[in-house]
């Protein structure tokens, strides 16, 4: 048996998983307790991707075109024309990439939809670089890519402590040898860098909100807090303590959004003005079991929107998303409100996408 080691998440892995899991609707309750988040409401049907660690072959099958020696947003785009080559061949029997999704989409047909909206989503993140002129740096992107190649590395070395070497666990786990993995590598660190890049440069476009933000299944420890905050308490101290929402840990934190996050704790945050606190907001509708929550905002700043070319903000961008990475609520937001698969009724929003 071949064998596993199981990838330490980094901060960039980590982001996308968790809205991998939010779309899949299995995201543990953190916390412990029970309901998910009401930020965690049911996905928009363009999702987020997965990283290539989890799924190369099928990677490879389902985007082709993606070799090494593609440049720029052609890299998140699939092969034009489609290039429907053979994978294996039984006797004089040819199997082709179709037959591979098509199979897939018989016996998971959430994992097919998956990639079909993984395609929609960098589609569109390719034609908003090419409008505004978006590229990653690329010794960056070398930088980011040989940091999860060390990660990985040391994992194997501490958990297979010798047994087999770093190439023998390539090949065992992804089947692919050293060269393949970086390539592998560098194209899907790159991808994830055009994403966030996009999805920071458009919400830059818009005026925007921080807010910090408190839920609880209980109105009246709401209308409590907010007594207190009118009165002059720490609204952050009131979230560590009192929220039952992931971000408590941070105070509630919550980073920059625009108006396309069509949410209940948006578009309260929209209605308020720096220092304000938000009457109690019902959540009923934006997050998943059934049971009611109620949240309070906080406004920290409004942001007007800058109307600046990408090079002027590059730098800014780039140190931004180093620091704090794209958030679930952040893409959740950039294909509700950009990206429109086939399949997805126009008039979707957080609330009602994914019934």
């Amino acid at each position: 048996m071949a064998a596993r080691v199981v990838r330490a998440p980094t901060r960039r892995a980590a982001t996308i998983g968790a809205v991998l899991l939010l779309t899949a609707g299995c995201a543990a309750p953190p916390g412990g307790r029970s309901g998910a988040s009401p930020l965690d409401a049911p996905a928009p049907r363009v999702v987020a991707p997965v990283p290539a660690a989890v799924s190369n072959r099928l990677a490879s099958v389902l985007h082709p075109g993606t070799g090494a020696g593609v440049q720029g947003p052609a890299l998140l785009e699939p092969a034009r024309p489609a290039d429907d080559a053979v994978v294996a061949t039984v006797g004089d029997v040819a199997i082709r990439k179709s037959h591979v999704f098509d199979r897939l989409a018989e016996t998971d047909r959430r994992r097919a939809q998956l990639w079909i909206d993984v395609l929609v989503m960098d589609a569109v993140v390719a034609q908003f670089a090419r409008r505004y002129g978006i590229e990653p740096d690329a010794e960056r992107i070398a930088q980011l890519a040989g940091e999860e190649e060390e990660l990985l590395r040391a994992q194997v070395d501490v958990e297979l402590q010798g047994r087999l070497d770093f190439d023998g666990y390539l090949q065992r786990q992804f089947g692919l040898s050293r060269d393949e993995y970086r390539a592998e590598l560098v194209r899907d660190v790159t991808r994830v860098r055009y994403r966030g890049l996009v999805i920071r440069y458009l919400a830059m476009l818009e005026d925007r909100v921080e807010v910090r933000f408190i839920t609880h299944s209980d109105p009246q420890v709401l209308e409590d807090a907010r007594r207190r905050a009118l009165d002059g308490a720490d609204f952050a101290s009131l979230a560590r303590r009192l929220s039952d929402d992931d971000t408590r840990s941070q105070g509630g934190y919550l980073a920059p959004f625009g108006r396309g996050f069509r949410h209940p704790i948006a578009r309260a945050a929209f209605e308020l003005a720096p220092g304000e606190v938000s009457p109690v907001v019902s959540l009923d509708g934006a997050a998943s079991g059934g049971a009611p929550r109620y949240a309070l905002v906080y406004c920290l700043r409004r942001l007007p929107p800058r109307d600046e070319p990408f090079a002027a903000v590059r730098s800014e961008l780039a140190a931004e998303l180093d620091a704090r990475p794209i958030q679930p609520f952040e893409q959740t937001a950039f294909t509700l409100q950009y990206c429109r698969s086939s399949t997805a009724p126009a008039d979707a929003s957080l609330e009602s996408a994914g019934r």
